[in-house]
Order: structure tokens, then C-alpha cells, then sequence
């Protein structure tokens, strides 16, 4: 039996104790939707979540997906890359500078996305498959980089 010592009222309220609950529970929300958006936001990668019963399908979808995104690069690269002017006034849109930052960017992909395989939890084919999709966020994010390209034969 509950003595009105121990009952709950308004008295014994705090409001500061109140609004960290609910900040708290806020901030566990924002995160939990940015994870989830992080993790497979893609349309693209929501298919392969979709159809694998697997990690191993999972994964092999992924993987596939990731050799056309690459493919996409590629070709909107050399088309961009053919269409840079020689002439141009600006040391920073030559064409050696643009082919010095593709490789850049090739080494950042490589390098981050083993990384962040390499710090996932769990198997090797959740972390295998943790990789790929971080190069398939980084390969989207190329290819609308590369589709604004200014001298990009495909933005207009």
C-alpha cells in the first residue's frame, strides 16, 4: 500500500529532469533514423535488401550494384575529363589537376570504406558487406559530383 509520504506529486516535480528524459529521447530518435538512412537509404540498395534472403545474396547484390556505380563513374569521368578545355586560364581546372583528383578520390574511397568495413561489428560478411555499401554512398555522391561538373557534357 502506497502512504501519501511515498506517492508522486507535483511538488516533488522537476522539470529539468523532465526535459533530459525527453531530449535524451529525441537525440536516440534523430540517431536512430540517421543510422538508418546511413545504412541503406539507396534505392538502389533497399532492391538488394529486399531480394536477399542472405548476407551472402545481400552481399552479392551489393557487390553487382557497385560494378555498374563504378561503371557510371568511369564513363562520366572520361567524358568529363574529354571536355575540359586546354586553354583554360585557371591552373585548377586543368586536365592534369582533374586526373590527379580522381586517383584521390579513388585512394579516399578505398581507404575510408575499409575502414569502415574494418570497424564494423560482427562476421566478415557483415563487415565485407559494410564496405560496400559505403562505396556505394561514395560512388552516388561521384556521380552527381561529376554530373555538375561545369564543363560536364551531360548537365545540360
Amino acid at each position: 500500500m502506497i502512504t501519501p509520504n511515498q506517492s508522486w506529486s507535483l511538488k516533488q516535480f522537476n522539470q529539468y529532469d523532465f526535459g533530459v528524459h525527453l531530449m535524451k529521447s529525441w537525440v536516440f530518435v534523430l540517431l536512430t533514423f540517421a543510422v538508418a538512412h546511413a545504412w541503406g537509404s539507396a534505392p538502389d540498395q533497399k532492391k538488394c535488401d529486399e531480394a536477399g534472403n542472405s548476407t551472402l545474396h545481400i552481399a552479392q547484390c551489393s557487390d553487382h550494384l557497385a560494378v555498374q556505380k563504378r561503371d557510371a563513374v568511369e564513363r562520366l569521368y572520361t567524358a568529363s575529363l574529354a571536355k575540359i578545355s586546354e586553354s583554360a586560364n585557371d591552373v585548377r581546372s586543368t586536365k592534369q589537376q582533374f586526373q590527379q583528383e580522381h586517383v584521390a578520390w579513388r585512394k579516399y574511397v578505398d581507404e575510408h570504406c575499409n575502414f569502415y568495413g574494418g570497424i564494423s561489428e560482427g562476421a566478415s560478411a557483415w563487415i565485407s558487406l559494410a564496405a560496400v555499401r559505403c562505396e556505394l554512398q561514395e560512388l552516388d555522391a561521384r556521380i552527381v559530383f561529376l554530373q555538375n561538373i561545369p564543363w560536364n557534357p551531360e548537365r545540360y
